[in-house]
């Protein structure tokens, strides 16, 4: 079952960078679009990152070490990213390796990751920000648990995937100028799959956990230029790593871009 999913998220990719690149042949990129995803096939260098701070006191920093698109300029492409971060331990009735049942469904936890990440939106009009997109994203992470046996930390990967819809639309302050200053507010609702090394978790952690999990997330923005860029994530699982009860994370989010 789970691999006829990750089959169709593969497809879902493909066929949204295909139309996407037609598109990108026939309409041109207005100024506010350019503002959220920079133009393509031009690479960043660690020009974004976020500080996830969730409610048990748990914060992961990430960086996006680097963006490129794979393939040919306005024919077929994929955008790639390289991130790294480091997640601290929570607060409070800290058990151990309790930070991996967060690091499992945020995509960008980890210590290093690379994933395809991009969005397509519905029938996109020149200068008009308001609507809605598909969003996929699809890779490999490195985590970090540690093993109570050897009293050390031991690396594994594992892979992962998501889609879902977005919305877009403009916000902004009160006598903001719009030629030099730009602002958005956005929603996203994900459904996430992560697939372990079953038997590699099991004895870093000590316990019995699931090879196949699935979540959904809501993820809402706001991004105003020179001003905030914040956002509220809440992730619950569908099939739970573990047979104990999973609580559901909930965090709050700053990012920042250095391209601002």
């Amino acid at each position: 079952m789970m691999r006829k999913i990750y089959l169709l998220l593969c497809l879902l990719v493909l066929q949204n960078v295909q139309a996407q690149n037609v598109n990108n042949q026939t309409d041109d990129k207005d100024a506010a679009e350019d503002s959220v995803r920079p133009a393509k096939n031009k690479p960043e260098i660690f020009t974004k990152g976020s500080f996830d701070i969730s409610v048990n006191g748990q914060i992961n920093a990430t960086a996006r070490l680097v963006k490129i698109n794979l393939g040919e300029p306005r024919k077929f492409n994929l955008p790639a990213a390289l991130f790294v971060g480091v997640t601290t331990r929570a607060i409070g009735n800290y058990q151990v390796n309790d930070e991996l049942l967060q690091n499992f469904i945020n995509p960008y936890s980890g210590l290093l990751s690379f994933c395809i990440d991009d969005e397509r939106r519905f029938r996109k009009r020149p200068k008009n920000i308001t609507g809605f997109s598909v969003l996929y994203q699809c890779g490999i992470k490195m985590l970090n648990g540690y093993d109570s046996l050897s009293k050390k930390y031991a690396p594994f990967n594992c892979q992962f995937g998501n889609f879902g819809l977005g919305f877009l639309t403009q916000a902004w302050e009160r006598n903001m100028d719009f030629s030099t200053r730009k602002g958005f507010l956005w929603l996203h609702s994900k459904l996430h799959f992560t697939q372990l090394p079953q038997a590699q978790v099991q004895k870093i952690a000590n316990k019995a956990f699931a090879s196949r999990l699935m979540a959904f997330s809501i993820l809402a923005g706001i991004d105003i230029d020179k001003s905030i860029n914040f956002k509220f994530s809440y992730y619950k699982y569908l099939i739970n790593p573990i047979i104990e009860k999973v609580q559901p994370l909930v965090q709050a989010t700053v990012n920042y871009n250095f391209n601002k």
